[in-house]
């Protein structure tokens, strides 16, 4: 099946990059928040074991979803009209979700897709992620949603 230029430049499929900025937050972020839970002297100790295990919990699935190589790690993505979001994982995995909510910076895309009823997906995408030109190419395809 042949896609015309006209159409494929309209729609174009963006090949996310292994993000450094992506991996120190992934890292950094759990270690100041375990931190902030251990010194906290003003907690009870169970309020703050509960903290640490709470944060741990989060960083092992965000890391499952978000860390550079892991087999759930989105590596396609493909913005399509009615604000559909077409997305390849790198174990092959296929999906599609609705572009619910979008945060635009200049080093920062976060879409968030809705998958179905309850299951939703957020696609975090630091400047490095991306070509400098497919960077600025999403933010304005995000913001035209």
């Amino acid at each position: 099946m042949s896609i015309s230029h006209a159409e494929s430049a309209l729609h174009p499929v963006y090949r996310i990059s292994p993000s450094l900025c992506l991996r120190g937050a992934l890292v950094v972020l759990p270690a100041l928040s375990l931190l902030a839970a251990f010194y906290a002297g003003a907690l009870p100790t169970a309020m703050r074991v509960a903290l640490a295990v709470f944060t741990l919990f989060i960083a092992v699935v965000a890391a499952r979803y978000h860390w550079p190589g892991a087999a759930a790690t989105v590596t396609y993505f493909q913005i399509l009209p009615d604000r559909r979001c077409l997305f390849w994982q790198r174990d092959g995995a296929c999906g599609e979700g609705v572009i619910d909510d979008h945060l635009v910076t200049p080093w920062l895309v976060i879409m968030t897709l809705s998958l179905g009823r309850w299951r939703r997906r957020a696609l975090v995408l630091p400047a490095d992620a991306l070509p400098a030109e497919a960077h600025r190419r999403l933010r304005r395809q995000i913001l035209a949603c």
